[in-house]
């Protein structure tokens, strides 16, 4: 029986329900009628070293990301090559790996004084494409390392975030905050969920 491995990685996030409606006009869908963004598709084949799916769906606007496993008749676990993302975060991430047409969307986080301390007030554009990255890597460890074990797929996730920034091609301050909201988004989750790798390095 196939199961959904379902990721919620922002508990902090702003969904904007709206995001996605552009997203219909911009990409035709496949045969069953689902919004496909072939960027995304080769960012996760990228990163699972195989073809894989990935589909924009407006079903479960509550997870970030999902796939789906199933144990085979010795026991052993396997997850779909294809990763199902809200179309919220698709929106997040088409506007990322199209960074050049998009690059005024994303701003630099202020700094404020609170309670005698400086903190980091995350930009909303980038702290939800964060969200969606770390998503999209979530998925795609699920596919590569065949794993329902969250903590482990999290701790793989953090692992190969940078590389995947890296092929984005990015400015270096918006890819240094991106792993800081990821990084801070995983802990603040791991802290709630253990099962997510409390323990990652």
């Amino acid at each position: 029986m196939r199961r959904a491995i379902l990721t919620t990685l922002a508990i902090l996030a702003i969904l904007t329900p709206t995001a996605s409606a552009t997203l219909n006009d911009r990409y035709p869908t496949n045969a069953a009628g689902e919004l496909v963004i072939p960027a995304l598709e080769t960012i996760a084949s990228t990163i699972t070293g195989q073809p894989t799916s990935v589909i924009c769906s407006p079903v479960d606007p509550d997870n970030d990301g999902w796939t789906f496993a199933y144990d085979d008749e010795n026991g052993v676990t396997h997850v779909d090559p294809v990763i199902y993302l809200s179309g919220e975060r698709c929106a997040s991430l088409d506007q990322l790996v199209h960074y050049r047409e998009h690059r005024r969307v994303f701003r630099r986080d202020a700094r404020v004084y609170d309670a005698g301390a400086w903190t980091r007030w995350p930009d909303q554009a980038t702290y939800d494409a964060s969200v969606a990255l770390a998503a999209l890597v979530h998925e795609s460890m699920h596919v590569a390392l065949q794993s329902d074990d969250e903590a482990r797929v999290e701790c793989a996730m953090l692992a190969n975030l940078w590389p995947t920034l890296a092929s984005l091609r990015l400015p270096a301050w918006l890819a240094r905050t991106i792993t800081l909201n990821v990084r801070d988004n995983h802990d603040e989750l791991a802290s709630a969920l253990p099962q997510y790798g409390s323990d990652c390095p």
